[in-house]
Parts: structure tokens; sequence; C-alpha cells
């Protein structure tokens, strides 16, 4: 039997349950696995292309917008948005209560980093062009403007301001995929490539927290 190399990556949320019938009785640590499937290539926002990822991402990362269950845009770390007349510049409020898994708060300029990094040829996402509606970023994947001219800025840490080469309706819908989310440029600078092998190193500011990454 062929060997498979499988990742067991253990997500643990802790329920806090009140009963109806028992105004003070709590339910504490409950665990929840769940089998994913083979191991994904890369669980990097930025490189991922596969399905298998995705489940990890959505879990462990969260962009300026979501989707509820019914595809509905929703707020994610941005609390609120504006479009400016001519559709060119929008501006995001972030929240302020916006989290890392270790406790730093997320800013503007994640988005920053992380957005400039996906355009980047030295990056070599498959899916750089999904940020093409933004400023200048089909240029820079073409290796012809540097990622510094996206057109992409935090005016300070809870605002971050976007402008698109021409009005795009579909701009919105586009943030709730991963290559927007927000990535540290401390933690990824120090790791390098390896930043997404061990739980220390792969930091998110999903809803859940990667706690052991084991290779079988």
């Amino acid at each position: 039997m062929a060997k498979l190399n499988k990742i067991i990556i253990s997500f643990f949320i802790f329920l806090f349950v009140i009963s109806c019938s028992n105004g003070n009785k709590k339910e504490e640590g409950i665990s929840i696995f769940i089998n994913t499937g083979p191991e994904p290539n890369t669980i990097d926002p930025s490189i991922n292309v596969t399905s298998d990822a995705v489940f990890y991402l959505t879990h462990t990362f969260e962009g300026l917008v979501e989707k509820d269950d019914n595809g509905k845009l929703i707020p994610g770390v941005a609390e609120s948005w504006e479009v400016s007349d001519d559709g060119l510049i929008y501006t995001f409020k972030l929240r302020t209560n916006a989290k890392w898994t270790d406790g730093k708060i997320v800013t503007a300029n994640d988005f920053v980093y992380s957005w400039q990094r996906v355009v980047d040829p030295a990056t070599g996402s498959q899916y750089g062009y999904q940020h093409e509606p933004v400023k200048n970023a089909k240029a820079i994947t073409a290796g012809n403007m540097p990622k510094e001219s996206l057109g992409v800025k935090a005016i300070d840490d809870f605002t971050l301001e976007v402008q698109l080469e021409a009005p795009a309706a579909y701009f919105l819908e586009l943030l709730s995929f991963p290559t927007f989310y927000p990535l540290r440029k401390d933690i990824i600078e120090k790791y390098g490539d390896q930043w997404t092998l061990n739980a220390e190193s792969y930091i998110g500011n999903g809803a859940f927290k990667l706690v052991e990454r084991k290779q079988r």
C-alpha cells in the first residue's frame, strides 16, 4: 500500500452552552475532530490553489468581508466601508477588536503587506490575477512596476484605502477569497517559506487556531 502523508490539524473550539432548563449550567472544552482528507500542498493564503486547503484557510483567517450561509456578503475585519461616487476608491474601517491568534491587533498594514506579497512576481501566486482590479496590480505581476505601487494603503491602523483601475461592481465579492486575507509581515520575514509548517508560526486571525501539526 502506498504511503499516505497526511497532516492532522487539530482545531479546538471552546463552546459555552447555557441550558434553557438550568440557567447556570455550562459545558466547556468541547473538541470537534474533522477528517479533512489528504495533505494540502500549502496552507499559505497567498499561494494555495486547491480546494482542500480552503477549509483550513477559511477557518484560520478572516478577510475584510465574509459570506454567510446564504452566500451574502457580511462584514469581516472591516466593520464598514464606503465607495466613492466614481467607484474607484474603497475605504474600509476595520474593527478595533480584531486580533491575531497571538493576541496582536489586526491592522490595515497587515492587508497592505499581504496584497503586495500576492502581486509580487517573486511570490509566484497563481491567483495574483484576482487583484487585477486594484490600481497597478497587473503591471506589478508582469514585473513592470514595484509592488509598493499597488493601489492599497493604510490611512491609519484601522483605515484601509483601495484604489481601482476602473469601477468593478464585483470587487467586494473578490475580497472574500483567501488571497485577500491579511498576513503578518514579521512572522513571514522570520520564518520564510516555513511559516505554515508549525503551530507557533502559523498565526491567523480567524475563528480557529492551529494548535498542532503532525506529518505521518
